[in-house]
């Protein structure tokens, strides 16, 4: 099993990495993994796709930064936005 490593920045713009060291992903498979489902050996890339999806929604991208062999990662990014402001409650 190869080791996971995750890495969290908040500022202007938030970020989150996520790393394994594991075997890179197949070029063809990789050119399609995050804007479609793929066929692979552990899988269909249903959950990437998905989250990927969800954060194009929400002002954020999901990338794969950099596939080699022992360094495998996807970073979350996007800008923060300001706290929705809560509803005013209704005067009876």
């Amino acid at each position: 099993m190869a080791a996971i490593s995750v890495s969290f920045s908040c500022g202007k713009n938030v970020t989150l990495e996520v790393c394994n060291a594991g075997a890179a992903i197949a070029a063809k498979t990789a050119r399609e993994l995050l804007r479609r489902p793929v066929s692979s050996d552990s899988g269909l890339g249903i959950g990437l796709y998905q989250v990927a999806r969800h954060a194009e929604v929400s002002g954020f991208t999901l990338a794969l930064a950099h596939n080699a062999d022992g360094k495998v990662s996807f970073v979350l990014s996007g800008a923060l936005k300001p706290a929705a402001e809560p509803p005013a409650a209704a005067c009876a």
